[in-house]
């Protein structure tokens, strides 16, 4: 599903939603710059773009039925394992999720690190 999202994302979708490669000096964001697309394909599938009204999504610091919470979705488990910051916010989310691919195989296996589970 990501992929196929990926294929029609703008390649600037996630420069809208939050500048990420302006304010985050981390190589492993750096690393997943020219991959702003599938990132900003997950943001979409996951919130909306911070557009979904959906409980985990809106209002920030509110969780889904499975805990999920913020734009990306992270479970507070997974989150505690791989990102800092809030997941709530934007920018920390974003790089979170860098770091959450990076950690299972991008950019070398993308589709690799987009389906491995933790």
């Amino acid at each position: 599903m990501i992929m196929r999202l990926v294929r029609g994302a703008a390649l600037d979708s996630l420069k809208r939603y939050a500048l990420v490669e302006a304010e985050a000096p981390r190589s492993y964001v750096r690393q997943l710059a020219r991959y702003r697309a599938v990132l900003g394909a997950i943001y979409q599938l996951e919130c909306d773009f911070g557009r979904s009204r959906e409980a985990g999504c809106t209002p920030p610091g509110t969780a889904n039925g499975a805990g999920a919470q913020g734009p990306g979705q992270f479970l507070p488990s997974t989150w505690a394992e791989c990102c800092e910051g809030d997941p709530s916010v934007a920018r920390d989310a974003i790089m979170g999720a860098a770091v959450y691919l990076v950690q299972r195989g991008a950019p070398t296996d993308m589709q690799a690190a987009l389906n491995k589970r933790i």
